[in-house]
This record gives structure tokens, C-alpha cells and sequence, in this order.
């Protein structure tokens, strides 16, 4: 997949209402959204599987300024991850933008908790984080 999923999935958002934040970075989704959100043959992947990559976020994160401070990467893989953000529960929350990306994982670490990754803007390494499923 070479660009951050638009996807248009029942109760998705779009970082701080705005369609040109989905245009840009993709939808924010919920871990259930995300699990039913990727086109066919593909599939969220798990803790293990992106963890192979954990000193790998300088050559995963886009060549671009949208990465605060100069954070941005060399995107030697072609994976061009952008700073999204996220979005609270409560929905009406949003922060990071610019500072942060995130991506589930396929991991489901029981009652409503699982995992997802996290690359910053001030660091060379893929982040793994515990968090609740219901966060955007």
C-alpha cells in the first residue's frame, strides 16, 4: 500500500473534523474499525511483525515537512508514514499532528486494551504502546 488509508468506514474521522486531513494523512480509525478497514489481501500487522522494524522510523517516516522540527525521515522503504495524530475516545479530543503517527496492531491484549505503534518526530525508533481499542 503506498499511501495512509482513506478508507471511509461507519464512524471514522478525519484529525479535527477537516477532509483535507483525511486527504492528507488518512483516516483515524478505532482498533475494530482498523481490523475491518483494509482492503483484501491485506491485513493490520501485528506487534511482531512491525517490530522488526523498531529501529527502522528515520527510514519509514516520510521525507516531508510535515514532521515537526525537521523529524521528517529518508522514506527509504517507501513507506512514507506521516505525523496524523490521534483522537481521544471521547471523539472531541485531537493532538500530535505534525508530532506523532500511529498504527495498530493486529494484537489484541485482552478486554479493551491492544497495541499499536507510534513514530515522533524526536526519534529513530518504532514505539510500541498499549492502548485502549475505542482511541482514533
Amino acid at each position: 500500500m503506498a499511501e495512509n488509508l482513506n478508507y471511509e468506514a461507519k464512524g471514522s474521522k478525519c484529525y479535527k473534523n477537516a477532509t483535507e486531513n483525511c486527504d492528507k494523512y488518512g483516516r483515524l480509525y478505532d482498533w475494530y474499525m482498523a481490523m475491518m478497514a483494509c482492503p483484501s489481501g491485506w491485513h493490520l500487522s501485528s506487534g511482531k511483525e512491525f517490530g522488526v522494524l523498531k529501529d527502522a522510523a528515520e527510514y519509514l517516516k516520510a521525507n516531508s515537512d510535515d514532521w515537526n522540527r525537521s523529524g521528517k525521515g529518508t522514506d527509504a522503504y517507501g513507506f512514507s508514514a506521516l505525523p496524523g495524530g490521534y483522537c481521544l475516545p471521547s471523539g472531541n479530543y485531537f493532538d500530535y499532528i505534525g508530532s506523532r503517527g500511529y498504527w495498530w496492531t493486529s494484537d489484541n491484549i485482552g478486554g479493551d486494551y491492544t497495541y499499536h505503534q507510534r513514530m515522533e518526530f524526536n526519534s529513530t525508533t518504532v514505539i510500541l504502546v498499549g492502548i485502549e481499542k475505542n482511541t482514533f
